[in-house]
């Protein structure tokens, strides 16, 4: 076997590990933090899409190698940790797109959209011109952003042989500030390159300063309204003033309380802009929140009539008669037919009144849950273990907790991965 294929087929491999490991902490990250983006929940179903391809990435690898010289794997010896290889999306770094590979049918002209300058709260839209390099019909079956900052639509998603598409990407530079590198990952029937990455880079110019960049409203007691303060500051010598204000929850408002508001013919900018923002807890079920507010701001200098939009993110947590640690729980990874390691969450009472649980609801047949006293009607420890694991995938199941305080339950997510077991072929 030449240096070449040995490079090769080691690289390969090395790329399934890291896959493996990063699609992993993908889903526990989001799982365990209960992570949102715009009030809509991150789709950590593509952790698991990401680990699937790596694994069928990592057996078609070994299985050319072996073909090629009948020797162990290249990438034995080697150790890869996930946290060194991975490409940071927010740090400021390029995130390095592969060249095309022999056979390739889906071809793109250029292999990262380069947005240059923007302003912060603008929009920029550049076009991904893709080719079918191949003999057959090419078939996009999905097109997925690294963040909510992008939209991306091709066209056509089934192309012929010769055939041109092309794929729209908008950037949306919200709140970032400085050097922004994000991927799209475009998903074909394409046997060469069935996951191709695309980059997208900007460098966003600071207008305003956020006080606090994240609206953090702490612990909320059920039955209360939470408030915190936005303060936006200008940065830059213009007049800005407040065209309205949105969120992405109706139980979530912000209000204008302070600063300009529509002044598009000021001279100068009359200092800051400050908005309320609240949440009603009323009609909230108990747990950790993440939702967001959306300033939109006009501009004198701009002959632009679209305002400026700036995305705040809104965290909180809906506090219940009971603490419970930890708010969400993953299983981790077993392979098929295997049961998960037992896991424990711990219940107190939050007032230090006794409260009674009455029930707890895992949402999965299979998983039991058995509540334990420690301390009677004020602490609790509730074990979790499988009779029956789930099926092969990624599984998402929310426990419910009832208590002799409320009706509403309290919600604690559940989470973890089941890889499906490789039959081997029998000769």
């Amino acid at each position: 076997m030449t240096e070449n294929y040995k490079r090769l087929i080691g690289g390969i491999a090395v790329g399934a590990i890291v896959g493996i490991a990063a699609g992993y902490g993908v889903a526990r990250l989001v799982e365990g933090r209960g992570l949102r983006v715009e009030g809509k929940p991150t789709d950590v179903k593509s952790a698991w899409d990401a680990y699937v391809v790596a694994q069928r990435n990592y057996m078609a690898a070994v299985k050319a190698e072996k073909a090629i010289s009948g020797q162990p794997s290249a990438f034995r010896g080697q150790k890869t940790t996930a946290a060194s290889s991975q490409p940071s999306t927010f740090s400021g770094q390029r995130t390095s797109v592969s060249g095309p590979k022999a056979g390739q049918w889906l071809s793109f002209d250029e292999a990262a959209a380069e947005f240059g300058l923007v302003d912060q709260g603008t929009e920029s839209t550049k076009v991904f011109v893709y080719r079918n390099k191949g003999n057959q019909l090419l078939r996009i079956s999905d097109v997925i952003s690294s963040c909510g900052c992008t939209v991306v639509q091709p066209s056509p998603k089934e192309l012929p042989p010769g055939g041109v598409g092309r794929l729209s990407v908008t950037f949306k530079s919200g709140s970032f500030s400085g050097p922004i590198h994000k991927t799209i990952t475009v998903r074909s029937n394409d046997p060469a390159a069935p996951s191709l990455v695309l980059g997208v880079n900007a460098d966003v110019r600071t207008l305003f300063k956020l006080e606090p960049k994240v609206v953090a409203m702490g612990e909320i007691e059920r039955g209360r309204v939470g408030v915190q303060e936005l303060v936006i500051k200008p940065v830059v010598p213009e007049a800005f003033g407040i065209q309205r204000i949105t969120t992405t929850h109706p139980e979530l408002k912000a209000e204008f309380v302070g600063g300009p508001r529509n002044t598009p013919n000021a001279r100068k900018t009359e200092g800051e802009i400050k908005v309320a923002v609240s949440l009603d807890a009323n009609n909230k079920n108990y747990g950790p929140f993440t939702y967001a507010a959306r300033v939109y701001l006009t501009r004198s200098q701009s002959g632009s009539a679209k305002p400026l939009e700036l995305t705040i993110p809104v965290t909180g947590t809906i506090a219940g008669p009971l603490r419970v640690k930890p708010e969400a729980v993953f299983f981790g990874s077993v392979k098929q037919g295997e049961r998960f390691k037992p896991q424990k969450v711990m219940l107190s009472s939050r007032s230090g009144k006794p409260v009674e649980v009455r029930s707890v609801d895992t949402g999965f047949p299979g998983l039991k849950a058995l509540v334990k006293p420690v301390k009677p009607g004020l602490e609790y420890e509730v074990e979790l273990t499988d009779d029956t694991p789930p099926p092969a995938g990624f599984f998402q199941r929310t426990m419910k907790i009832t208590t002799s305080e409320s009706n509403v339950p309290i919600e604690v997510r559940l989470s973890g991965v089941v890889m499906k077991t490789q039959v081997a072929a029998v000769r």
